[in-house]
């Protein structure tokens, strides 16, 4: 594959990334309360062309009563830590 051939196969790589993201944003964000660090990652494999893959990253937090239940644990640890040190 020469120069301009493999640069047309990108381009429609890349759109075709572009349509799944687009088609998949629903999937991608999920059914959550709370989602912190959410990431695409686009690859093309250049020594095989194979073909788009979409990796998706995201954390996941607790639902609000839970995450305020931690929070105040953690706040009353901290205030008998520095009542004892």
């Amino acid at each position: 594959m020469n120069s301009k051939d493999y640069r047309s196969y990108l381009v429609e790589c890349v759109k075709t990334a572009g349509n799944m993201i687009i088609n998949m944003a629903d999937d991608i964000v999920g059914e959550t309360d709370a989602i912190t660090n959410l990431s695409l990652e686009v690859s093309f494999d250049q020594e095989n062309r194979s073909i788009t893959e979409i990796t998706i990253t995201r954390m996941h937090l607790p639902d609000y009563e839970t995450l305020e239940h931690l929070l105040d644990i953690h706040i009353e640890k901290l205030k008998k830590e520095n009542k004892d040190g």
